[in-house]
């Protein structure tokens, strides 16, 4: 990889799985720091433990002003 994000802050909604979930390994191999967000607390799980200490992983309804 070329670490062509480092320094770059990606935020992905809907990040827990998915397109959403390959997004953000692929950019925090990049050298990303990454923020994902989900409602679902079972895809958020997966999602911590398989982006481990790349990224951090929040609970969090994109569509709703107080989240």
């Amino acid at each position: 990889m070329t670490k062509r994000l480092n320094n770059k802050v990606a935020v992905i909604t809907g990040g827990t799985s998915g397109i959403g979930l390959s997004t953000a390994k692929r950019f925090a191999e990049e050298g990303a720091t990454v923020i994902v967000t989900g409602t679902n607390p079972e895809s958020l799980e997966v999602a911590r433990k398989e982006l481990g200490d790349s990224a951090q992983v929040i609970a969090s309804n994109a569509a709703s002003a107080q989240d």
